[in-house]
């Protein structure tokens, strides 16, 4: 994945009227630029305070981004009183607990994805934040970007045809270095069905709009004792086909599309995941292209704004009272139940 900062520029929030929020982070994770700090400068939100396991980690941090304040622990920053939202990029075995706390101190919550370890702790939070009037979005970042609502356009518009077949992959070895540990740690809740799988089973069903069931599933386990490679086949209500496969191992090389085979055409996305990465690298731009007859009918690419950008925007403006967001209730909840019968089917 490049790694080069985008310069997009600032994003226009027609919002002059609308209050700034404030948002909290629990965890200085190497995500939380991308995810957080970069688009929240871009929309004029602020950031008020960062914590992490290590005080002066979180100093740092704080000192390295231009965030205000960093707070001792996760504790100390959820009891402060000027916060509206924070966000969680937390190794996935702790999302539970400390959703739970930020919930019950009444703040709304985005969250890295998977949302949790498992259904049961996904149903546990959405309850808690639904009773509370709370928004607990997950952070499935790409189905805000125009490339992504443009493919659910065309699948509207029954240019594709009745779905056959879904393919959805996403390929890439973990970059060197400490911070890709956690996903090689089986207590942290790392492997690649939890880190990379979850963005494949959500991206089948966000295209189909249906909850597919588990034929088959199976992974390759590497030698810290995590899933580094998974696959699995699907079968929707409709009787079509889905498989999703994913890959975090060494030889892993990026790939990231789907592949949406129906009765009059088939439709692939590329770089779907990260489309504003060719704002850095042409090669990297999100692509559609559509084949019907064995003949190209239409070729779009993406680049702009960040899909993290997208997503905050839609974050805030749910927060603010705007429209819920599909990554939030009974979808979270899905998404997860999904995962834990690929992870059960494949032993």
């Amino acid at each position: 994945m490049p790694s080069t900062t985008l310069e997009t520029g600032k994003v226009p929030v027609e919002e002059a009227a609308r209050r700034r929020l404030r948002f909290g982070i629990l965890g200085a994770a190497r995500i939380v630029p991308t995810a957080l700090i970069d688009p929240a400068t871009r929309l004029d939100f602020d950031i008020v305070s960062v914590a992490a396991r290590d005080p002066e980690r979180a100093k740092d941090f704080a000192a390295t981004h231009g965030i205000g304040s960093a707070s001792r622990s996760y504790t100390e920053l959820l009891e402060r009183d000027d916060l509206d939202a924070v966000y969680i990029p937390l190794p996935a075995v702790y999302r539970h607990e400390w959703t739970l706390r930020a919930l019950e101190r009444g703040l709304h919550v985005l969250a890295e994805k998977p949302i949790a370890m498992d259904a049961g702790q996904a149903r546990e939070m959405v309850d808690h934040a639904e009773a509370r009037g709370l928004v607990l979005a997950e952070g499935f970042h790409y189905i805000f970007h125009p490339m992504f609502a443009r493919a659910l356009e065309l699948l509207a518009q029954g240019t594709v045809g009745e779905i056959e077949h879904v393919d959805a992959m996403f390929d890439l070895a973990l970059s060197p270095g400490p911070e890709s540990a956690i996903y090689l740690d089986p207590a942290l809740g790392g492997g690649a069905l939890l880190h990379q799988g979850c963005y494949v089973l959500h991206t089948i069903r966000s295209l189909t709009g249906a909850e597919p069931q588990v034929d088959r599933a199976s992974t390759v386990v590497g030698e810290t004792g995590v899933d580094e490679s998974v696959e699995a086949d699907l079968v929707l209500p409709t009787g079509a086909t889905a498989r999703a496969s994913a890959s975090m191992a060494p030889d892993a090389q990026w790939l990231m599309r789907a592949t949406v085979r129906g009765s009059q055409a088939v439709m692939t996305l590329d770089n779907f995941i990260g489309p504003h990465y060719g704002n850095v690298d042409p090669a990297f731009a999100g692509r559609i292209s559509l084949v019907a007859g064995g003949r190209s009918v239409l070729e779009e690419s993406f680049t702009g704004e960040t899909t993290y950008t997208y997503q905050l925007r839609a974050f805030c403006d749910a927060v603010l009272g705007g429209p819920s967001l599909p990554v939030q209730g009974a979808g979270a909840v899905a998404n997860m139940t999904l995962l834990d019968r690929v992870r059960a089917a494949a032993g």
